[in-house]
């Protein structure tokens, strides 16, 4: 976290910027509930909430140098931003008098990102910026113009603070995230007057600790109790353990480039990457192809029951990802975004509707559906072009490759990409 001042007239104006913002699903007390929870895991003791389009909360600790009353830069740059119509934003900004310091900010339909309220080196706002740049869907970009980034507009920290904004700056000031004591007030009453049964004499400070102790545990009772139904209700993100789409097409066409796919006068009948190893398949397609000599060209071969076929697989690794938490996108769009690049390209691209869940058995009821924030929509991908260079045209985030089928037809190789694209819903 870094507090940024600014003189305004006579005045010393206090930023803050660098806090971790979490949406909220919930409404009414809910809600309330909801955020006392991200502030009690992350120890914060100071929140700013915008009621956007999506409600979301910043939060931040005194312990780092805050202070009800400051206002939360990235909060005044983003409301900024959607009086002006954009809704996803990247900016990054020098800090007046510390050019060597930038803050940087990224919203997705309005909303500020988790991880979209940073201050530190220009260089790794640098990077970051233009890291996420190529992920594209952004209808802003706000940088310096001496980064290259196309299309990119200038602009400096002062002018988020000017002229009408100025004029709001109230509604993003921190204040202290506090417990509702009225809430717990009644049950710890209760358990106050049996334990004054039983002692009488304590003192009136006495008795308060004791309500306030109560109130507490109420409270952190109730916390735990909806973390763990958060915990049975969400399902794991399934894209976070896998390869990222360009890693596992990297690995399969190593792979695929050090295999050896002589069979003699067998016919190479395929070669399949599914994660798992390079599969070469072959078939006996006249009577001179032998199988001792398959055995001969290929001693690791397996042949099936009747001779005809034989196959070899070859292990590899991709590697595991690495870096930030992707953020999938909204599945608004994303059919158009496929359709775009077929005709662009020239490739074969489909986008299916997620699988619908198996029937119970007779006598069983449905199985409840898990709540979930995405989808997995199956995508396959016919091209001409090399597996490497298809998926850095295509690759969004969230796009998960399973495995490439390199089939030869017509004296061309050809490639059919499958796998998964996870979008937020």
């Amino acid at each position: 976290m870094r507090i940024i001042e600014f003189e305004k007239g006579k005045k010393r104006l206090e930023f803050v910027a660098g806090l971790v913002w979490h949406p909220l699903q919930s409404t009414g007390s809910a809600r309330s509930k909801e955020l006392l929870g991200y502030a009690s895991a992350q120890a914060c003791d100071l929140k700013v909430i915008r009621l956007s389009t999506s409600p979301h909360v910043g939060l931040t600790k005194k312990n780092d140098g805050g202070k009800p009353g400051q206002f939360a830069l990235a909060a005044v740059i983003a409301d900024s931003l959607a009086e002006a119509g954009f809704r996803n934003c990247l900016v990054s900004l020098a800090v007046p008098g510390d050019p060597k310091t930038s803050v940087f900010v990224a919203l997705r339909d309005g909303v500020i990102l988790a991880d979209g309220d940073e201050v530190g080196s220009t260089e790794d706002m640098r990077i970051r910026l233009v890291g996420d740049v190529s992920y594209g869907g952004w209808d802003c970009i706000i940088c310096p113009p001496e980064w290259g980034v196309n299309d990119a507009k200038q602009r400096t920290l002062d002018s988020f603070l000017e002229g009408a904004a100025a004029g709001k700056l109230r509604q993003w000031r921190l204040t202290e995230t506090y417990i509702d004591w009225k809430k717990y007030a009644v049950p710890a009453v209760i358990v106050l007057v049996l334990v004054s049964a039983g002692a009488y004499g304590l003192s009136y400070y006495k008795k308060m600790k004791l309500l306030e102790a109560e109130a507490l545990r109420l409270q952190q009772e109730e916390l735990e109790r909806s973390q763990r139904a958060a915990l049975v209700v969400e399902p794991p993100k399934p894209w976070r353990d896998m390869p990222k789409a360009i890693d596992f097409v990297q690995a399969c066409n190593q792979a695929f480039r050090n295999a050896d796919l002589n069979g003699g006068n067998w016919t190479l009948d395929g070669v399949v990457c599914d994660g798992k190893a390079l599969t070469i398949r072959w078939k006996r397609t006249n009577e001179s192809a032998w199988i001792s000599h398959m055995q001969a060209m290929q001693p690791s071969a397996v042949f099936s029951d009747d001779g005809t076929s034989a196959s070899v697989a070859v292990s590899f690794v991709a590697p595991a990802p690495s870096g930030a938490d992707e953020l999938a996108l909204p599945d608004k769009g994303i059919q158009l975004w496929y359709r775009e690049l077929s005709s662009r390209y020239g490739l074969v691209i489909s986008v299916s509707s997620p699988p619908a869940p198996p029937p119970p058995l007779p006598g069983q009821m449905p199985a409840p559906k898990p709540k979930s924030a995405w989808l997995a929509l199956p995508v396959s991908i016919a091209s001409t072009l090399d597996p490497v260079t298809t998926v850095r045209l295509v690759d969004r985030p969230g796009l998960r490759i399973s495995s490439i089928d390199y089939v030869r037809s017509e004296g061309t190789l050809k490639y059919q990409l499958n796998g998964v694209q996870y979008v937020s819903i």
